[in-house]
């Protein structure tokens, strides 16, 4: 639709151009070049220069680099200030990014662009826009005749400057319009708090414990994925990776008894991500901490290699929490014992072999499977097995591995759910009575409530 867009028109007031009098300038040109006044406001403002003294020789070797800065002598004006107007200009543009409103792409953004390319060579173009929708007020128009508008004032009394910035940007990204909701605000003013006291809490740790790995594995992926919404401008994106995933890894780790100094590290990078977003919680975690100087001077956290193997770990003894719980609430029971089973390794071989295949038709996998001793001796069951893989993306633990997991989580789990936990294999188990075992899959062991 660009294409098609009009750069001037007849009617209307404005200014005529110059060599065709039919035609006027744009009323909206004026109001979208002013970002190249920003870069020589301070020197017209510092020094008191005055509207008759920017003349057309003036502006033109200042914002294009025509002529000679000796233009400045004819309005009392020393060329090297005149060379400093033009290096700052230099300095500054193009401008990298300027965000506005989505109504404003039809108009202002647009006649942005095309009046920058009628007076700059094209390397002066701006290199990026941003733009965002209205805000809403409890999922209607905020509006005066409604009465639901939020003073800004009101906004930073009630829930402080980061809880309304962050509640802002947390409902939407792009181009829809955020949501005010009084009650969400809160409950995000309430976890900023909770980031402060467990800086506190974190600033005490020491030592290693055996979830530091988990977790600081588990940073390297929020702090990339965090950093690579910032750099696109999803900030709602990035938020979900730089406070609120990387805060409920830090509670399931505080959960699973984890006391090391992989807590402090955490508390610092959530800190670190987030600040973009609400600095004051920043600033303050980050002198508990005892940070020199201010955050924002700070390195940005980079992201590491991961511990997919140790990640795996934890997510298997984390879906099994969950499952449980759901056979718990489903049958609404209190279980005086918990039994869970891992599968035989001839499923994990079916499961491998459909993951990495290219073509995952039966007639093609079949035959290789066949060809495995273990696989054969469960003839009828792996068609069936290999249907339900045929989907199957992700890697899974090893046999032995996804035992030792469970094994190790079994005083966790006990505790978890108050009850005894006892851990088996599925051909090799002790206790089975209504056949649950035959049930257990890679990466989803079965279960049994008792």
């Amino acid at each position: 639709w660009l294409r098609d867009k009009a750069c001037a028109r007849k009617g209307g007031l404005g200014t005529l151009l110059p060599w065709d009098k039919e035609w006027k300038v744009e009323t909206l040109s004026d109001s979208t070049v002013y970002m190249a006044y920003y870069t020589i406001a301070k020197h017209i403002n510092g020094l008191g220069i005055k509207a008759e003294q920017l003349t057309d020789e003036v502006l033109d070797y200042v914002l294009l680099g025509k002529g000679s800065p000796d233009v400045g002598k004819k309005v009392k004006l020393a060329p090297k200030i005149l060379k400093e107007m033009h290096a700052e200009f230099e300095y500054w543009y193009p401008m990298d990014f300027r965000n506005s409103a989505k109504e404003l792409i039809y108009n202002h953004l647009t006649f942005c662009i095309f009046q920058h390319l009628a007076i700059w060579p094209a390397k002066y173009s701006p290199r990026c826009f941003g733009v965002n929708g209205m805000i809403n007020v409890e999922g209607q128009k905020m509006s005066k005749s409604k009465g639901n508008f939020i003073l800004l004032l009101d906004a930073l009394k009630n829930f402080g400057a980061d809880a309304t910035r962050m509640g802002l940007v947390n409902t939407a990204e792009g181009l829809s319009d955020p949501d005010w909701h009084a009650t969400q605000i809160s409950a995000i003013q309430k976890m900023l708090e909770k980031l402060i006291q467990m800086a506190k809490e974190a600033k005490k740790s020491k030592g290693k414990s055996d979830m530091d790995a988990w977790l600081d594995s588990k940073l390297q992926y929020h702090i990339a994925k965090a950093t690579e919404h910032y750099e696109r401008v999803e900030i709602r994106s990035a938020l979900m990776h730089a406070f609120f995933g990387p805060m409920n890894d830090l509670k399931w780790y505080l959960k699973r008894g984890g006391k090391g100094e992989a807590y402090r590290r955490a508390v610092e990078t959530i800190a670190k991500l987030s600040a973009p977003v609400v600095p004051h919680t920043a600033e303050e975690v980050w002198s508990i901490l005892g940070g020199k100087g201010f955050m924002s001077f700070a390195d940005w956290p980079k992201a590491r290699k991961r511990s997919e193997g140790v990640e795996k770990q934890e997510d298997l003894v984390a879906n099994i929490c969950k499952d449980i719980d759901g056979i718990i609430s489903f049958k609404k029971l209190t279980p005086k014992k918990i039994f869970l089973y891992t599968c035989d390794p001839w499923k994990y071989k079916v499961y491998n072999t459909v993951l990495k295949a290219k073509d995952r038709s039966p007639k093609v996998l079949m035959p290789k499977l066949m060809k495995d001793t273990n696989v054969r001796k469960h003839g009828k069951d792996a068609p069936k097995l290999l249907q339900k893989f045929i989907t199957v993306k992700d890697d899974v633990l090893k046999p032995e591995d996804e035992f030792k997991t469970l094994a190790g989580a079994k005083d966790f789990l006990g505790k978890n759910f108050g009850c005894k936990v006892e851990v088996y294999k599925e051909s090799m188990n002790d206790y089975d009575p209504l056949g649950k075992a035959k049930n257990a899959n890679p990466g989803k062991p079965a279960i049994y409530l008792e």
